[in-house]
C-alpha cells in the first residue's frame, strides 16, 4: 500500500504538494519581478515628465524674461503700450527685426500659456508660441509692483500711469505641482531714488 504524498518509484508525474510548491515559488518570483519592473517604469515616467516640465519652464522663463527686459517705451512713439490685467499682459518689445507687439495669456480651452507676437507696422498677422502643452494647467495670474506707490496691483496701464511697473510677478498654477512664481524686474521701470 502506498501512502499519500509519497511517490512510488514506478509512478511518473508530480504530486499535488510539489505542484503547489512550484506554483507558489513561481508566483513569488514573478511578483517580485513585476514589482521591480513597475517601480522602475514609474520612476522613469516621473523623472521624464518632471524633466520635460522643468525644461519647458526654463524655456518659458528665458523667453519671458528676455521680452520683459527688452520692453520698448519711447517719447517718440505715440502708441507706447504696457497693458496688463491678472490674466494677460501685452507690451512692445525691441528685437533684431524691429518693434514687436507681444501678448502673454492663458487659454483655458486649449490649456496653454500662449505668446502672441507680431511686428509693429508690418501687415503680417500674429504668430503664436505655445507653452506647457503637456501640463494640466489651472491658470496664470499676473501682478504688477508699483514702485512709486509701493504696492502690488492686478492691473496696469501705461496710458493711465505714464510709467512702467518696477516688477512683474507671474503665478503659474499647475494642478499637479505647487504654484510656480516668476518674479522679474523691468530695468526701464525701476525708479532710482537719491
Amino acid at each position: 500500500m502506498i501512502e499519500m504524498g509519497i511517490k512510488n518509484r514506478f509512478e511518473q508525474g508530480f504530486t499535488l504538494l510539489e505542484v503547489l510548491m512550484a506554483v507558489t515559488i513561481a508566483g513569488i518570483i514573478l511578483s517580485g519581478v513585476f514589482i521591480f519592473v513597475n517601480m522602475g517604469l514609474t520612476d522613469w515616467r516621473r523623472t521624464t515628465l518632471e524633466g520635460e516640465w522643468k525644461q519647458q519652464w526654463r524655456v518659458f522663463d528665458k523667453i519671458f524674461r528676455r521680452d520683459l527686459h527688452n520692453v520698448f517705451i519711447s517719447p517718440l512713439d505715440q502708441e507706447n503700450m504696457f497693458e496688463g490685467d491678472y490674466q494677460s499682459l501685452q507690451w512692445k518689445v525691441l528685437t533684431e527685426d524691429g518693434v514687436q507687439k507681444v501678448r502673454y495669456f492663458f487659454d483655458p480651452d486649449l490649456n496653454l500659456v500662449i505668446k502672441e507676437y507680431s511686428l509693429v507696422g508690418v501687415g503680417i498677422g500674429n504668430h503664436e508660441i505655445h507653452f506647457f502643452a503637456d501640463q494640466i494647467m489651472e491658470g496664470v495670474n499676473f501682478s504688477y509692483y508699483d514702485g512709486k506707490s509701493d504696492y502690488w496691483t492686478d492691473d496696469w496701464s501705461y496710458q493711465e500711469r505714464d510709467y512702467l511697473p518696477t516688477v512683474v510677478k507671474m503665478t503659474l498654477k499647475d494642478l499637479n505641482e505647487e504654484p510656480l512664481l516668476l518674479i522679474m524686474d523691468i530695468p526701464v521701470g525701476i525708479i532710482y531714488q537719491n
